[in-house]
């Protein structure tokens, strides 16, 4: 490569060929492509691990997401995360539960990038350009890229381990980057023991701890406030969303979100009907639009709602409603969709508490599929996740 932002091609005679032509056609290819070619020369290895390269590749945005199925060791004492390289191959021919499974041709078990043995690890919340954010009880935090395997780990001073850290006192996280500074955040909602403030808490890397940065009343607490998974945050529309309960039975709730940018805090109706009393609201982001899912156990039948809000602080559309056999999902107390298949004809779901399984539900035939995942524990996190070369220290 030289100054001129050019590279030149001995084997095709000496041709010189633009930088930025490389860069558009690495592109196109595949991700597994992209990452042999760093051993052309050195300076297509400088062109693909440059910032430049990764920022452009990531706006590409025509690469097959994968599924990251993080093992829970402090159940499972296991030390392995599954990867599925390419999400899609989960949905090839899938008529019935044995093709389901036979579809994992592109799975594989890999060793984590961190040391298992420093603590109960999982992950915070949902991937954020590639990248993954990890956090490990003592105190350590780690962030991946599934994709190039580059990890970053930390461990925060004593005083400035946050609650979310510790496996009995979870608190909803969320990982997103921030536009206007340019940097990844991690940010964290701690609701304090005697439940009357609410804090909101960021990590910065320079300083390497967290700082609160607002705070607000204890009635904006997490509902309910013991299993922050089956009610996590999720990070939408520049806002950070919750579930807060307005009774004192803690059935009925509403949606408060935080504008993180202006912190301005704000309310979204809730879906309300009355068979919603007693069920189970879990809140979460579904192919970039808010998604709520509200379960609801019977004697024989298990009933499952999904709605979306496609026009941000519009009305809510119903996503699907499934209806399946209590035996066939194990009284799973919370259950959200991960994304659609290829088709759209599908949607993958992540039932997990008190076991953990996916599935897809078949829009049209209303007909549910068990996937199941050669060496998948009985416990774990599904992420779905972008493929990119970005580099979080960059």
């Amino acid at each position: 490569m030289d100054k001129g932002g050019e590279i030149t091609m001995a084997a095709a005679g000496g041709i010189s060929i633009p930088l930025d032509a490389v860069a558009d056609i690495l592109c196109c290819l595949p991700m597994k492509s992209v990452l042999r070619f760093k051993a052309v020369s050195k300076a297509w290895c400088s062109l693909i691990d440059s910032s430049y390269f990764a920022r452009l590749q990531l706006s590409a945005s025509n690469h097959d997401p994968m599924l990251v199925i993080l093992t829970n060791e402090y159940i499972e004492r296991t030390n392995y995360i599954v990867v599925c390289a390419d999400f899609y191959s989960l949905d090839d021919d899938v008529d019935d539960a044995a093709a389901a499974s036979s579809s994992l041709r592109q799975v594989r078990p890999r060793s984590r990038p961190f040391d298992p043995r420093r603590g109960y690890t999982y992950a915070l919340g949902s991937c954020c350009n590639g990248i993954l954010a990890f956090g490990i009880y003592g105190g350590n935090l780690d962030f991946w890229n599934p994709t190039t395997d580059q990890c970053y780990s930390t461990l925060l001073a004593s005083d400035q381990t946050p609650a979310a850290l510790d496996p009995l006192i979870r608190t909803p996280s969320v990982f997103y980057h921030d536009t206007c500074s340019n940097q990844y955040k991690l940010v964290q909602r701690v609701v304090q023991p005697d439940r009357r403030i609410c804090e909101f808490q960021s990590y910065n890397l320079e300083a390497n701890g967290f700082t609160t940065f607002h705070t607000l009343p204890g009635d904006h607490a997490v509902h309910p406030p013991h299993y922050s998974r089956g009610t996590p945050s999720c990070f939408v529309n520049g806002a950070l969303h919750w579930l807060a309960a307005v009774s004192s039975d803690g059935f009925f709730a509403e949606i408060v979100a935080l504008q993180l940018e202006t912190l301005e805090c704000y309310k979204l109706p809730l879906v309300r009907y009355r068979r919603y009393r007693y069920c189970k609201p879990t809140l979460v982001v579904f192919d970039g639009l808010l998604c709520a899912t509200f379960s609801k156990d019977g004697f024989t039948r298990y009933k499952i709602d999904a709605w979306v809000m496609k026009e941000y602080g519009g009305k809510w559309t119903k996503l699907f409603n499934l209806t399946t056999s209590v035996d066939c999902v194990i009284y799973h107390k919370y259950v959200y969709p991960i994304a659609y298949s290829r088709n759209r004809d599908k949607v993958l779901l992540y039932f997990f508490f008190p076991d953990d399984f996916l599935g897809w539900y078949h829009l049209k035939r209303e007909k549910l599929i068990p996937v199941k995942i050669p060496g998948a524990p009985r416990s774990f996190q599904a992420i779905l996740c972008q493929p990119s070369l970005v580099n979080y220290q960059s």
